[in-house]
Parts: structure tokens; C-alpha cells; sequence
């Protein structure tokens, strides 16, 4: 078998124009070892060289195909082809044993598939009997046949089970079907007897029926005002819980308000801090001030002097401008925590009236809870009444009944 095109095929020339280079080589030894070269052993030296360069090219050639054949192979098994072989291989050599190996592992998996497929088929049909042979399967191949064989044992031995529960399953209700038709023929001779005292059971059996009917709906009433109840008494509990969502809410509020006060009386300390601050700079501004008159009165060398304290004046103008600033800003959070606290007192209110809102909402379903209670009241006679019917009738169907006992 041979394969596709590959560099291997291009080994022979490549071994050719190497052979000019082997023959120059050997004309060198040949001149060496003889001395000067005559025709005739040049000749024959050449013809040595280019008969071995042939067998190189030729033993290198089929090696090219060789791989060329076990790439196509290869990839043929890849595919799921596993009917190529190597044909022809050598008896020795390191290519002849690589051959036979792919082949071999190529038997081994074609017979693994073809068995594990067979098995499964089999398996798939109910025939848990058709196992996957292990003789000749090696290693890896024969664990995994085993395994296949094991799961083959273990469903046989299911659909067994299933098999024998089925026929006692069967065997069981046919017994049961015929003690069925047994008490059936024992049956139809006390249903005979009993016919004549159906007849006086009739009667009370209507009145009974009629009793029956009325206090069905009587018991309806009362479970319509049962319901009523419930749904009352579930509106109570869900507004009483809205109200003490609502109170937790209206302390939260509360504390905001406290936490709101506290930043307000902060900011007023603050504030008193700024304000001494600017009377201290003040003070220093005045005194600064004298010491640059006394100083302008002076002439020469004394006016630097005024120089300097004016810098002074300056800087502790500017320090003045730094606590106005301050100032400004301390004045805007005491205007900030005094809006928090108005709006923590508004929600406070809102709170408050949505508590009415919920107790005015509570004494209504309280109302609607104590109609329901007499309604469900008038129902309970109702169930009564027709419960001393219907005990009258269950009476008479006692008498019928002991006739029939004693006709039985």
C-alpha cells in the first residue's frame, strides 16, 4: 500500500548530489594510499562509490514510502477505518517490527470494536448471554472487555428479577381475582335477602338524605363564616403588624431628630471657637497697628521697620479672612442640621397619623369580626336542627336494618 507525496520522497536526490561530494572523497584516499591515481582505479573507485550511493537512495526510498504508507494508515484508523495493513514486511530491521506492530495494534482494536459491538447489540435485544472474548485481547483491552461483560451479568441478572417478579405478580392476582369471584357468589345470595328490606329502608333512607342535604349546607354556612373569621382576624394581624412597622419607624425618626440636635449644638460650639479666635486676631491687629504708628514717626532707618510691621498687618488680615471663611461654613451645617431636624419632625408627624390611620382600619375589622361571629352563631342552630332530623332517620334505618339482619 502506498501513501500520499511526502519530503521523504525527495531523500533520493538529496543522497545523489551528495554522492559527487563521497567520490571526490574517495579519489582523495585512493590518491593517498596508492599514490598518483591511474584511470583504472579512478573508474573503479567511482563505480564502488555511485553502486553504494544507489543502495543508500534505494534502502532510504522505501523507508519514505514505508512512512508515507503509515501516515495514511494512521489517519485511515483516525477515521475509524481499521481494515488497513501493512502488505510486504520485511522480515528484519527496524521498519519491518514498526510495521507489524501498527499492524497488531490494529487487529487488537478492530477485534476489541467488533466484539464490544456485537456484546451490545445483543445486550440491546435481551440477549445478555453474547459476551465480549477475551483471549487475545491484551492489557487495556481485556480490562475494558471485562468490564463490559460484568455490566452484560449485572443487566442479565436485573431483567431475571423482573422477569420472576412479573410471573408471581401475575400469579397473585389471578388468585385474587378468583376470591373475588367467590364472595361474589356468596354475595348474591344474601344480596336476595336483603332486597325485601331495602324496600322499608327506603323511606328513612330519603328523610335521611334530605336531613343530610340540609345540614351539608348548613355546615357550608358555617365554613363560608369560618373563612370570613379567618380572613378578619388575618387583616387584624397584618394591621397590627403595619402598626408596629410603623412605630419602630417613628422611633428611627425620633432618633434622627436627637442626632440632628446634637450636630446643631456642635456646629453653635464650633462657632463660639471661631468667634474667640477672631477676637484674639483682632486684639493682635490693634496692637500691631499702634506699633506701626510709633514707628512711621520715626525717619531714616525706622521706616523699614513700619515695613515689616505692615507685613504683619497683612498676615493677620488674612488669617482674619481664614476665620470668616470659617465662619460662613460653620453657619451653613448649623443650617443643614437644622433642616435634617425639621424634616425628621415632619416624618415624625407623618408617622403618627398613618398609626390613626391603622387603628381606625383595626376597630373596622373588629367590627367585621363580630358579624361574622353571629353569623357563624345562627349557622351552628341551623346544623343543629337538621342534626335531630337526621338522628330520627338514622333511627329508622336501624330498625330496617335489624330486620334485614334477621331476614340475613
Amino acid at each position: 500500500m502506498t501513501g500520499s507525496p511526502s519530503p521523504f520522497d525527495r531523500i533520493p536526490a538529496a543522497a545523489l548530489l551528495g554522492g559527487a561530494g563521497v567520490l571526490t572523497l574517495g579519489q582523495a584516499v585512493a590518491g593517498l594510499l596508492a599514490g598518483p591515481p591511474g584511470p583504472v582505479a579512478l573508474a573503479a573507485g567511482a563505480t564502488l562509490t555511485l553502486a553504494a550511493l544507489g543502495a543508500a537512495a534505494w534502502r532510504m526510498a522505501r523507508e519514505a514510502r514505508a512512512l508515507g504508507d503509515l501516515a495514511a494508515i494512521t489517519d485511515a484508523a483516525s477515521r475509524g477505518d481499521l481494515e488497513a495493513r501493512f502488505i510486504g514486511v520485511p522480515a528484519s530491521g527496524a521498519l519491518g517490527q514498526a510495521q507489524r506492530g501498527v499492524n497488531r495494534l490494529l487487529d487488537v482494536t478492530d477485534a476489541f470494536v467488533r466484539e464490544a459491538g456485537g456484546s451490545m447489540k445483543a445486550a440491546s435485544l435481551g440477549a445478555h448471554h453474547r459476551k465480549v472474548l477475551l483471549r487475545g485481547l491484551p492489557g487495556a483491552f481485556a480490562a475494558a472487555a471485562a468490564d463490559i461483560n460484568a455490566a452484560g451479568s449485572a443487566m442479565e441478572a436485573k431483567a431475571r428479577a423482573f422477569t420472576d417478579f412479573a410471573t408471581r405478580f401475575e400469579s397473585e392476582v389471578g388468585e385474587v381475582v378468583t376470591d373475588v369471584a367467590g364472595a361474589a357468589v356468596s354475595m348474591r345470595g344474601s344480596a336476595e335477602a336483603l332486597s325485601g328490606s331495602a324496600g322499608r329502608s327506603a323511606s328513612a333512607a330519603t328523610t335521611a338524605a334530605e336531613a343530610i342535604g340540609r345540614t351539608a349546607a348548613e355546615t357550608n354556612a358555617v365554613a363560608a363564616a369560618a373563612e370570613e373569621l379567618s380572613a378578619s382576624v388575618s387583616e387584624i394581624s397584618r394591621q397590627v403588624t403595619r402598626a408596629s412597622a410603623i412605630a419602630r419607624k417613628a422611633v428611627d425618626e425620633t432618633r434622627r431628630t436627637d442626632a440632628s440636635v446634637t450636630g446643631l449644638a456642635s456646629a453653635a460650639a464650633r462657632v463660639n471657637e471661631v468667634v474667640r479666635m477672631i477676637a484674639d486676631i483682632a486684639g493682635q491687629t490693634n496692637l500691631l497697628a499702634l506699633n506701626a504708628t510709633i514707628e512711621a514717626a520715626r525717619a531714616g532707618e525706622a521706616g523699614k521697620g513700619f515695613s515689616v510691621v505692615a507685613s504683619e498687618v497683612k498676615a493677620l488680615a488674612a488669617q482674619t479672612a481664614k476665620a470668616t471663611e470659617e465662619i460662613g461654613r460653620q453657619i451653613a451645617d448649623i443650617q443643614v442640621a437644622t433642616q435634617g431636624a425639621v424634616e425628621a419632625l415632619r416624618s415624625i408627624s407623618a408617622a403618627v397619623h398613618q398609626t390613626d390611620e391603622v387603628a381606625s382600619a383595626i376597630a373596622a375589622a373588629v367590627e367585621e369580626q363580630g358579624a361574622a361571629t353571629q353569623e357563624i352563631a345562627r349557622s351552628v342552630q341551623g346544623v343543629a336542627s337538621g342534626s335531630a332530623i337526621a338522628s330520627a332517620s338514622v333511627a329508622g334505618v336501624g330498625d330496617a336494618a335489624s330486620a334485614t339482619g334477621r331476614s340475613a
